[in-house]
């Protein structure tokens, strides 16, 4: 059983201006996640926000919303307080919010591989670059605990390289992220969907 947390507390300060509001094809970018997370087979489903549109839109479809006041604190807080929400699980599958092209079917196939693999992280990979969502199993929930500042968990990964397993995505916008303006303007520009 994995529990999805939702990451959507960043202050979008290389985009320069709040992207998870920024819209794509009718629908806010953080609309598209939600959307995969309400449909995949995750357990718990939680998403950590400090904005208001947000919480709205996560409660819509019956996500479980952790508000998140302390965003100036990085993103260890948002880890921290997903963590504190979710039930004792076997793994929390971390979700950013920002990746358009997430779909229910890709955290499904992630989740099927940790049930086969429960003390393995579970990292999606195409051609050598990595992405999200990660799965972390329960053990290393005290290092994820324990992080401080914008400090996330690849620190946590980078510690433990030797117990990755990484699953192969068929195509790249899968995993694509919309961090600058440049990639906001690439998405417009892009026939996905």
């Amino acid at each position: 059983m994995v529990t999805g947390i939702v990451m959507a507390s960043g202050r979008s300060t290389r985009m320069g201006r709040y992207k998870l509001l920024l819209k794509y094809k009718g629908k806010y970018l953080i609309e598209y996640v939600l959307d995969a997370v309400n449909k995949s087979n995750l357990e718990d489903k939680i998403v950590v926000t400090g904005n208001e549109t947000i919480a709205e839109l996560a409660q819509t479809r019956d996500l479980k919303v952790v508000k998140n006041s302390q965003a100036y604190m990085g993103q260890s807080q948002s880890i921290k307080l997903g963590l504190k929400a979710a039930s004792k699980i076997s793994g929390y599958a971390f979700i950013t919010g920002d990746q358009p092209f997430l779909n229910e079917s890709l955290i499904n196939k992630l989740i099927e591989e940790f049930e086969k693999n429960q003390d393995k992280f579970i990292v999606p990979i195409y051609k050598g670059r990595r992405g999200n969502p990660v799965i972390f199993p329960w053990k290393y929930r005290n290092e994820l605990l324990a992080l401080n500042g914008d400090l996330g968990g690849k620190t946590i990964l980078k510690n433990h390289e030797d117990n990755i397993f990484f699953v192969e995505v068929d195509e790249e916008y899968f995993l694509w992220d919309i961090d600058t303006e440049k990639d906001y303007i690439e998405l417009l520009q892009s026939n996905y969907h």
